[in-house]
């Protein structure tokens, strides 16, 4: 699987820049692109379930016997 490794850590630095505006415009009560906190709070979600999906795809095709 090819760009594997980088399309795995271009997922959680998303998911970490994401949480992080989430919660500093929690904090300031400011609104970034017109998007409340808990936006940003699910886009983590769905970026953290990708990340978990592709290690489990990875999984499974190392373990062919």
């Amino acid at each position: 699987m090819k760009g594997y490794i980088s399309l795995l850590w271009s997922c959680f630095i998303l998911a970490t820049l994401s949480i992080l505006v989430g919660i500093i415009s929690k904090i300031t009560g400011s609104v970034v692109f017109g998007l409340i906190p808990l936006s940003y709070v699910r886009f983590t979600g769905i970026c953290l379930l990708y990340a978990i999906a592709l290690s489990l795809v990875q999984i499974s095709l190392s373990k062919k016997e």
